[in-house]
């Protein structure tokens, strides 16, 4: 099964307030861990599945919320697979970045590789670590007889996606990740494509996963 699941962790407090998180370590909440039970129940699997997440809490609990679900025995942290992380934005909402870090948010949502956030990562080393992270998962894919289920974040999932897709990182705003949605990729290039689903969502598509996909 060439396939693996790009998963986003459940909405979280300051998700709700539109604050930018990164690194902070922010727990899911009640609304979160219910949109992720939803999303938990559309996995079927009925073959082995191995479930690997990043080390931030927002994302473990998340994953763990799939494992339990779905009788899968353990969640394995992956530490490269946290959020970009953004500097002195972080903590702040997205309109008080708009208004005191003009220049800087303006650059963020027209040529995010151009953006310099003051003490953040830049978009390109995120890039080229989630370029990691997709020819990681490929090789696993290519080893072994299973699937895997990827908990992340936001910036991180379209990273990923835009390297499967061979994109360059300015097309992160060309797709949408919300939280507890779940997207499927291919790791082959096939003829039909290798985006398989893009943000499929528990809470409001009502049908499971099918055994086409795990």
């Amino acid at each position: 099964m060439e396939n693996f699941f790009l998963v986003r962790h459940g909405q979280t407090d300051s998700n709700l307030e539109r604050k930018y998180q990164g690194s902070m370590d922010i727990p899911l909440s009640e609304l979160g861990i219910k949109n992720m039970n939803l999303l938990a129940k559309s996995f079927t699997p009925n073959i082995p599945t191995r479930i690997i997440c990043s080390p931030l809490s927002r994302a473990i609990q998340s994953a763990e919320i799939i494992a339990n679900s779905n009788r899968i025995k353990s969640v394995s942290v992956r530490n490269d697979l946290h959020e970009f992380l953004y500097g002195i934005w972080e903590g702040m909402t997205e309109d008080e970045v708009s208004r005191y870090r003009h220049a800087e948010y303006n650059q963020w949502q027209t040529v995010p590789q151009k953006a310099n956030i003051p003490q953040s990562e830049h978009l390109n080393n995120a890039y080229n670590r989630c370029n990691n992270i997709w020819e990681d998962y490929q090789k696993d894919l290519y080893s072994w007889g299973g699937s895997i289920i990827s908990v992340a974040h936001d910036i991180v999932n379209r990273l990923i996606i835009c390297n499967a897709l061979d994109l360059p990182a300015n097309y992160i705003w060309s797709f949408k990740q919300t939280n507890a949605s779940v997207s499927v990729l291919a790791i082959k290039n096939v003829y039909d494509g290798r985006l398989r689903m893009l943000n499929h969502s528990g809470n409001s598509i009502k049908f499971r996963l099918s055994d086409e996909y795990l």
